[in-house]
């Protein structure tokens, strides 16, 4: 049904008002959040039961004010009715950018619900109407034409406004009409897996949160951002110069051309292939062979400097002032449904990958700053992939070391290469091996073989493998921990996080009888390692990021302090100065006690006017 006339909106939300629950979702005309403009809701209030309201389409008769709408909703979705969505962030978002609603809905997401529930399977709308309901739904890409965004190079949008009403009402009905027999399924499966606390009492507020950091967004200063991509160009160029003066021709070459690059190096160069030939019938030139020939040639290193330097230029620089325009705040969309782990990822733009200082030469952690009369406070937990390790793995080494607050890797490094001095001269004395100690102890983390090990340690495969062994004696809690987690993922096909959070293994299974039943059953082996380590420090992450906002709610501190960014192990507020220094203190607090592990959690907090030159708290 289409609600064209302002009494048939009327009529539908008396319908609502005597339901417990009702569904709710946006068709927009979507340029990237807060560009986005809306075009129509549907409604739901049963599994047959929904209607589309037509807004900003281009063309037909019928469609309602926008303001009509939103004077019609706004109670409704301020309320403490449920609201059942799928992607709640986004539709959240919406309604408070084009209907003005204040605050969060009480909502119920499914795309989360069914993430929580089996973190591999596909989450689209479409994909969990199929697979759970045997329903299968219209694409949106079906029936709405595509054009090229209009700042954003790589993205097209989809011209929903363009769709005629009567197509997109099927298609807006069952986008509301379907999230409510999935919440029909998924609660029941909630509660048949035991994730009723942490869904209800985690997974739901964290959305929460993501939705008022997206909303938020960070400031960042323009004016010093427009002139690092001024710069940029002039930095490249130079680079330019330098590699193709190793010619003896001296004449420019492509550095993105397999075939020049071949030529250059191998023919011109004498450097040595690594590998066979690709199907194009020339040698790669990824990163880890030109560190491999920066070893016995400059322009290898150069060209690395130059690849480094030109996604600086092109994803940050350029990318964030694509996305600002107009803008002084950037707004980025994290997921933490992506990865099966729990961690957090962001796109449009990325913001989970920002460079630290010693890696970019931009210092683009210094454009993000405190607008006047506010300050950051960045609060970075201090190695909690390796403090979950010690607490799962329960070795005894690890532990004492986090305990007594020593540094690990100098820890490490002294037990694999067995140093005389005290811990605490490890740094400064052998550089060199507490590097290649921090190496493997994170490699430890992701159960990486000795090859891999070799390649991000920089050491011959021996050596690898005669360190990894002796890592292995030194650590044995570790060795002893990572035999069980593969003995389990085989024994019950999934591995578990320290919260009850399941991940399901089914190669961990496999008889292994074949080379690829081998591989997919070691595959296996390494997430059950890796899952409750990762999606532990995930996890923890989430419930300090919710304990952090409670107490800002409690003490009357959430509109003068809030969460503007998450980046893997760091938070990012914002604050009045002059409560700076207590909310980073309460930071502090509630992320060291989020939860209790054999071992310390540290968080090392810093609060300054940019997000690069912090001052210790």
């Amino acid at each position: 049904m289409i609600i064209r006339t302002e009494p048939d909106l009327e009529a539908v939300i008396a319908q609502i008002r005597d339901k417990e629950y009702y569904s709710f979702d946006t068709e927009t005309l979507d340029y990237g959040f807060p560009d986005t403009s809306i075009v129509g809701v549907s409604l739901g209030w049963g599994r047959n039961n929904g209607v589309y309201i037509p807004i900003g389409h281009g063309s037909g008769e019928g469609q309602l004010p926008k303001e009509v709408v939103a004077k019609h909703l706004r109670p409704l979705l301020e309320s403490d009715k449920l609201c059942i969505m799928h992607n709640a962030r986004y539709d959240i978002k919406v309604v408070m950018l084009e209907f003005g609603v204040k605050g969060i809905p009480h909502f119920y997401d499914t795309m989360i619900a069914f993430w929580l529930i089996d973190g591999d399977q596909a989450l689209s709308l479409s994909a969990l109407a199929q697979k759970y309901l045997n329903y299968t739904m219209v694409e949106l890409e079906d029936i709405a034409p595509s054009e090229k965004h209009p700042y954003l190079p790589r993205k097209r949008v989809l011209r929903t406004d363009l769709v005629e009403i009567d197509v997109m009402s099927k298609y807006a009905i069952d986008d509301a009409t379907k999230p409510i027999a999935l919440w029909e399924i998924s609660r029941q499966l909630i509660v048949e897996k035991g994730y009723e606390k942490l869904f209800y009492e985690l997974e739901l507020p964290f959305v929460r949160i993501l939705t008022r950091m997206e909303w938020e967004g960070v400031q960042v200063d323009k004016a010093r951002l427009e002139e690092a991509a001024k710069e940029a160009p002039k930095k490249l160029d130079a680079l330019l110069e330098k590699i193709f003066a190793f010619r003896e021709s001296k004449e420019p070459f492509n550095l993105n051309s397999q075939a020049e690059m071949n030529k250059v190096l191998f023919e011109e160069l004498g450097l040595k292939p690594i590998g066979p030939k690709g199907k194009n019938g020339y040698y790669s030139t990824k990163e880890e062979y030109l560190r491999e020939w920066a070893k016995d040639h400059a322009i290898a290193e150069l060209i690395l400097e130059y690849r480094s330097l030109s996604k600086l230029y092109g994803t940050y620089l350029l990318g964030f002032l694509n996305h600002l325009q107009d803008r002084e705040r950037l707004h980025t969309n994290f997921t933490s449904h992506v990865t099966a782990t729990g961690r957090l990822s962001s796109n449009s733009p990325n913001l989970q990958n920002v460079p630290r200082p010693e890696n970019d030469v931009f210092g683009i952690r210094s454009f993000f700053v405190a607008p006047e009369g506010k300050l950051l406070i960045a609060a970075d937990y201090s190695q909690i992939e390796l403090r979950v390790l010690a607490h799962v793995s329960r070795d005894p080494v690890l532990t004492q070391a986090f305990i007594n607050g020593d540094d690990i890797h100098s820890t490490t490094a002294k037990a694999l290469f067995n140093l005389p001095e005290p811990v605490e001269e490890v740094k400064n004395k052998h550089p060199e091996k507490r590097a290649l100690a921090k190496t493997f102890n994170f490699a430890m983390v992701y159960e990486a073989g000795v090859k891999t090990m070799a390649q991000q340690a920089k050491v011959s495969e021996d050596t690898a493998r005669q360190l990894r062994a002796k890592y292995f004696r030194e650590f044995k809690g570790i060795e002893n921990y990572m035999n069980w987690t593969h003995a389990y993922a085989e024994k019950h096909g999934y591995i578990k996080t320290l919260l009850g959070r399941t991940r399901a293994l089914p190669d961990a299974q496999l008889p292994g009888r074949t080379s690829d039943e081998n591989m997919r059953k070691s595959a296996a082996f390494r997430r059950a390692m890796n899952t409750p380590i990762q999606g532990s420090a995930a996890d923890i992450m989430k419930i300090a990021m919710r304990n952090i906002q409670y107490r800002l709610e409690r003490e009357g501190l959430a509109e003068r302090a809030k969460m503007i960014l998450q980046v893997h192990d760091e938070i990012l507020l914002e604050a009045d100065e002059e409560i700076a220094e207590e909310v980073a203190a309460m930071v502090k607090e509630e992320m060291e006690n989020a939860v209790t592990l054999r071992v310390p959690l540290v968080a090392d907090v810093g609060i300054g006017k940019d997000w690069m030159n912090l001052k210790d708290l």
